[in-house]
């Protein structure tokens, strides 16, 4: 893209050169920066008013660029009570502490809390600061102080500096990256949406093959349960007990940890992503070992999340390169003695809906969600012969590593497509390239 025709130093370090007629100067001179601060919330009549007020939340739930709403309001008398300011419509909002940086722009009116600061424009573009303030995010959290929390003090914020090209080519700039910055989202929209049709199909690989076969053509029969309806012919549906051993791990207490030592997996270390995550683990003391045999983690071991928010998630443990000790909420699942199932066939009937279906069903709230093992000796499953478990093994596996590629490929152009976003914003936004004359399109 086409360059301005000469540049000078910007005398910013972060932004090297910019265009022979931009300015640059600190922020404190092309805005007037307010406060916020917070009403007690004791105080019920200092609540649930007119009066929007924006805190680090909602500028860190936001997923555009404009505060349209806030989660909380304050009345006239809560107002009054603190010394929190209202500030007009097009105003820039920035998170000042845990994290700084967070950003948006008011088309509302509307105060803050204490955790943010707005910078009301007045020889500046809002839309333009927006970005420029976005792109310097690392210089602005490098001017945090505090110890217990960072926290970007007002006249820090006030010095730093900013770059100043003419109005008009500010506003030039807003609409231009406005207009791409919309094209690639909308991309990375569409790529997501793919992704999200590629896990549903995953879904909908696994369950078809465990609870109705390979084969579309074979005699299906009831299966005397209402939720899964008909299976193949000449598949049995049985207790899960019955055909799949399931063993705790031990209950291991605070005192049990010690700095180092054997590695103990707990529902944290189960990863969202299928595999385990020992970057983070506790430790108990390796004298320990000779008592927890029993408990052992091995490779290809099938284990789930039996408590908490991510109850039902699974995992083929990967290759084990040291002693792995099983915590009390991690279940472990494998065909013990049962010649008439395979783990490999226990692993994608795990995986899938009719079984996940009927943990939620099972659970129970007791503070945590959490399932033992007489809900999970309540379910059913369905158990082909097992060489068609075989077929129905290899098919998914074949069918989930193609499907797997393609998220894979995905991810990574949503990530270039985010890089490239960044780097448009910052070679735009600094003058690096010169899109006065650019058509939108």
């Amino acid at each position: 893209m086409k360059k301005y025709d000469s540049y000078k130093d910007s005398g910013i370090e972060w932004i090297g050169e910019i265009p022979s007629h931009w300015e640059y100067s600190p922020v404190k001179y092309f805005t007037e920066i307010i406060n916020g601060s917070t009403p007690s919330s004791s105080e019920e009549s200092y609540w649930n008013g007119d009066i929007n007020w924006v805190t680090t939340d909602d500028l860190g739930k936001l997923n555009q660029k404009y505060i349209l709403s806030t989660r909380r309001t304050i009345t006239e008398t809560g107002y009054k009570s603190c010394g929190t300011t209202i500030a007009p419509k097009g105003s820039v909002v920035i998170s000042s502490r845990a994290p700084i940086g967070h950003l948006g722009i008011l088309k509302i009116d509307a105060c803050t809390n204490q955790g943010c600061k707005t910078l009301i424009p007045k020889n500046i573009n809002s839309e333009f600061l927006h970005y420029y303030l976005g792109i310097g995010r690392n210089e602005l959290e490098a001017l945090g102080q505090g110890s217990t929390f960072k926290e970007l003090p007002t006249s820090a914020l006030k010095g730093f500096k900013i770059i100043s090209p003419p109005i008009s080519e500010q506003t030039a700039i807003a609409n231009y990256l406005d207009h791409k910055t919309t094209q690639i989202d909308h991309l990375i929209t569409k790529k997501e949406q793919f992704i999200q049709l590629l896990e549903e199909e995953r879904v909908a690989v696994i369950n078809q093959a465990v609870t109705k076969g390979l084969d579309p053509n074979v005699p299906m029969k009831d299966s005397g349960i209402e939720w899964l309806g008909e299976i193949p012919e000449h598949w049995e549906v049985a207790k899960f007990n019955l055909f799949i051993s399931i063993r705790h791990g031990h209950q291991f207490m605070n005192y049990d940890f010690t700095e180092d030592g054997i590695k103990v997996v707990k529902i944290t270390q189960l990863h969202k992503d299928g595999y385990l995550d020992l970057s983070k683990c506790s430790y108990v003391s390796n004298e320990q070992l000779d008592n927890y045999k029993s408990i052992l983690i091995k490779e290809k071991d099938i284990l789930m999340c039996l408590t908490g928010g991510t109850i039902g998630k699974i995992i083929r443990v990967g290759e084990v390169n040291e002693p792995l000790l099983q915590n009390y909420r991690v279940g472990h699942f494998s065909s013990g003695d049962n010649e008439k199932i395979s783990d490999d066939y226990i692993f994608w009937l795990m995986s899938s809906e009719s079984i996940i279906s009927q943990i939620f069903f099972q659970m129970r709230e007791t503070g945590q969600p959490n399932i033992g093992m007489d809900d999970f000796g309540r379910m059913r499953i369905t158990i082909p012969p097992i060489n068609e478990q075989g077929k129905i093994v290899n098919y998914i596996n074949k069918k989930t590593i193609e499907i797997s590629k393609l998220i894979m490929k995905s991810k990574q152009e949503i990530e270039l497509l985010k890089e490239y976003k960044t780097a448009l914003i910052s070679e735009v936004v600094t003058g690096k390239i010169d899109v006065r004359n650019e058509k939108l399109n």
